[in-house]
């Protein structure tokens, strides 16, 4: 599915619906993929994850509400403290991204990371 053109959109209900609006026809026609949100049970048990929600890092559908960069260096800081081996590919997965990997590298050439990595410190003490 080409999602060049998606709408995203999300729901209460623990799930974030991916909606591309297309003609077919002469009339308008959706198409829709679903993506399950649900925390990792290893965040879920986690009072640092309580933590993160509370300082309104993430959402109410656990989405960051945060840069893409502020996102990989919070995702690093979390796998380091919960021994998170596969930390990119879990929060790829919860976030629906790609390259976090990549955003972390770019964060770490940022000046504005140094006092973001500060907050997240004292977020996660």
């Amino acid at each position: 599915m080409d999602l060049s053109n998606a709408t995203f959109n999300n729901w209460g209900n623990g799930q974030q619906v991916i909606a591309e609006t297309y003609y077919q026809n002469g009339q308008q026609a959706t198409n829709e993929a679903h993506f399950e949100t649900t925390v990792p049970e290893v965040l879920a048990e986690s009072e640092l994850w309580q933590r993160v929600k509370d300082a309104g890092l993430v959402n109410e559908n656990n989405q960051p509400t945060i840069s893409r960069t502020e996102a990989a260096l919070l995702a690093d800081m979390l796998a380091e403290k919960l021994g998170i081996r596969n930390k990119w590919k879990m929060f790829e997965v919860l976030w629906q991204r790609n390259n976090m990997r990549g955003d972390f590298n770019t964060a770490l050439g940022q000046n504005k990371s140094l006092a973001f990595q500060d907050k997240l410190k004292k977020i996660l003490r």
